[in-house]
């Protein structure tokens, strides 16, 4: 990812709070059920130059939806960022940001606690000849619970705050 300078942050950040989404995407494991959830951070736009220069610049991907030519719509160009250069590129634009700075906020504190998951265990070394371990286990199995709970609650708020109508 390319180097954001002050001046680029403030503009990227306009951009966002007018084209820009970011939030949460749920994905449910398969196997067990599980819901995961994926910081994402997604911006639209009619002009494929800007979407460019964002991929360019940042990282992500991009993609061309098309419409009928009966149509009244141009044609429209998106933005994708997610993974590791998710993280410093909210951290740049979040300053600069005034409709979508509490989405920002919620990402980002999403993304914190799943950097710091492991750290946090209560016990993180478990020995199977403990006589505890199944206590032991079941606190961890608590503590991973509350974290599914916790970012759950991000999750719902992101969705109330990017909710469209009344």
């Amino acid at each position: 990812m390319s180097i954001m300078s002050k001046l680029n942050a403030s503009y990227l950040a306009g951009f966002i709070d007018g084209e820009g989404y970011i939030a949460l995407k749920v994905h449910k494991n398969k196997s067990n059920g599980n819901l995961y959830y994926t910081p994402i951070l997604k911006i639209a736009q009619t002009d494929e130059s800007i979407i460019c220069w964002l991929k360019e610049s940042f990282g992500g991907w991009y993609y061309k939806r098309e419409y009928k030519e009966d149509s009244h719509s141009k044609d429209s160009y998106y933005w994708t960022l997610t993974g590791t250069n998710l993280k410093p590129f909210l951290q740049k634009v979040c300053p600069y940001l005034k409709l979508k700075k509490k989405q920002c906020e919620l990402v980002l504190k999403k993304i914190k606690m799943q950097e710091t998951l492991g750290d946090e265990l209560p016990y993180k070394e478990i020995s199977t000849i403990n006589k505890q371990r199944e206590q032991k286990m079941q606190v961890n199995k608590n503590y991973r619970e509350q974290r599914r709970n916790d970012i759950q609650e991000i999750y719902d708020k992101l969705r109330e705050l990017n909710k469209r109508g009344k």
